[in-house]
């Protein structure tokens, strides 16, 4: 049969990778078998259609998993991907099944793992996969900065020795009822010609992030970012208004948004059309969710309408005299009210990220005006126009008294502890008072440009070097209306930050 070819290949290749990085103990197979399924989930789970081959896989996963799986998504691809996280854990005997019975109906997905062993063959060094590394492992809860990687602490390799990986919060029944309940469906999934940059993940960079891990100086402190999954992410998307117009193609971000966090390894819950009440309500309730405590990292994206003083409009927004009326919009204070250390303890010491889609104010940065461009585009308050603007003309700062309390920006320092807004990163659509854009088909410039060099350089770059990527990009191309809008960023992170860490680093 077939399918008996690609075994005997299969197992040969897997023989000659364990005998190169010297694998002898069951947790050897473990993490061999962990990176194999790094690189081929992605694919996996976008060529195999489950139902096909659900029978093969009762005698392989346990009923649980497989149940598990089935309630993950809906459709195949998101089952798939859960079968595969499953098959991380597999001892060698039934992972060797699993491959079997990829073989008997998709068998390029079967070759995908093969091909994944022959290219560890044909690298010089994998020094992820040097498994004696494992043998000198700190103990339990031991903080070092070397040799592997600035701030690991190895749990990925804990998880797979011990057989077990209670940290994965997709694995939590009533985590998936709670937090993943209203995630975007397999549809808004990264699409299958992402399949050149997974193919990249491991190696891209390897030797720079080798650099930061040999500096083990105060100044090389890099977030850990081992668990998995390695956050929680949460999308705001607010597109329709009680008394405001649709806010055209922000559906497209919040995909571009949904897809990159579960790219990086992030859990993502999506939420869409709140008023401002609901949005305090959501983001209170994510600040003291208890996974946050099993995770590395947290991201919240909020896509609405904006104004002046960092106002971000619920969808019941309301204008009185050009100003906010209270109660219909939160503002930057009230997020970092909700995610300061002394309130969201769970995430005391690890990086939050909050990327913010929408106005700052009405200014506007014009370049040389093109005529041609001008001749065929309407005025930006026609609705029919190609791009448009998510703050409202008539708009004028909040007087003092609209300020609630929340947005005080005294915040108290607790003795003996860290300040209790470090570790957080805001990232906006525009410079403070100016104009944020969306396209209304392509949705925001900024969300696609930011997506998009994450994807590029998460990898070996920290995160700051790439939002000044993406500031670099701006401040050089102008929109389709002729306009500049340069993106904004108020960093308090203690430490480099890389979403994505090399490979070698993170096994799980």
């Amino acid at each position: 049969m077939a399918s008996q070819k690609f075994i005997d290949d299969f197992k040969k290749k897997f023989d000659e990778v364990k005998q190169k990085t010297g694998a002898t103990s069951y947790s050897d197979e473990l993490c061999l078998i962990s990176h194999i399924m790094d690189k081929c989930t992605h694919f996996i789970s976008h060529e195999v259609i489950y139902d096909n081959i659900k029978d093969r896989l009762v005698p392989i996963f346990t009923e649980r998993d497989l149940q598990q799986a089935e309630a993950s998504g809906k459709g195949s691809i998101d089952t798939m991907n859960k079968i595969c996280e499953c098959a991380r854990r597999l001892m060698f005997d039934k992972f060797e099944k699993f491959v079997k019975a990829l073989a008997e109906d998709h068998v390029h997905a079967a070759q995908e793992i093969i091909n994944t062993l022959a290219d560890l063959l044909n690298k010089t060094r994998i020094p992820y996969l040097e498994f004696s590394a494992l043998a000198n492992m700190p103990p339990r809860g031991h903080h070092s900065n070397s040799p592997c990687f600035p701030g690991t602490h190895l749990k990925t390799a804990e998880r797979l020795t011990n057989h077990t990986h209670t940290e994965n919060l997709a694995s939590s029944p009533e985590h998936s009822a709670a937090f993943l309940s209203s995630a975007s469906s397999g549809n808004s999934r990264p699409s299958s010609s992402d399949n050149a940059c997974n193919s990249q993940r491991c190696t891209d960079g390897d030797l720079e992030a080798q650099q930061y891990a040999s500096n083990s100086t105060e100044e090389s402190k890099v977030y850990d970012m081992s668990t998995n999954p390695r956050g929680l992410a949460l999308i705001i998307n607010n597109e329709n208004f009680h008394h405001w117009k649709k806010r055209q193609g922000t559906s497209n971000d919040a995909t571009n948004l949904y897809n990159i966090f579960k790219y990086l390894g992030f859990n993502v819950r999506t939420e869409t059309d709140k008023t401002a009440q609901d949005m305090k309500n959501i983001l209170q309730k994510f600040s003291q969710h208890r996974e946050l405590t099993n995770v590395s990292s947290l991201a919240v994206a909020i896509l609405t309408h904006g104004g002046a003083n960092d106002c971000l409009f619920g969808t019941d927004g309301q204008l009185c005299s050009g100003q906010p009326v209270p109660g219909t919009y939160i503002t930057k204070m009230d997020m970092i009210h909700f995610f300061k250390g002394s309130v969201c303890q769970a995430m005391e010491g690890k990086p939050k990220l909050f990327i913010l889609q929408a106005c700052r104010g009405n200014e506007e940065d014009d370049v040389a005006v093109n005529q041609e461009n001008v001749r065929n585009m309407s005025p930006q308050t026609n609705s029919d126009s190609n791009i448009k603007s998510d703050s409202f003309p008539e708009m004028l700062p909040p007087c003092p008294a609209l300020l609630t309390r929340s947005e005080s920006p005294i915040v108290k320092r607790r003795p003996g502890r860290g300040a209790d807004t470090s570790d957080m990163c805001f990232v906006h659509s525009s410079s403070y008072g100016y104009t944020a854009y969306r396209l209304k088909h392509d949705g925001s410039p900024f969300i696609t440009v930011f997506t998009q060099k994450v994807k590029q350089l998460a990898r070996h770059k920290e995160f700051r070097d790439i939002i000044q990527m993406v500031q670099n990009h701006f401040n050089k191309e102008p929109l389709p209306n002729d306009k500049l809008t340069l993106p904004d960023f108020s960093v308090q992170l203690m430490s480099k930050w890389f979403l994505n860490p090399p490979q070698w680093a993170n096994t799980g």
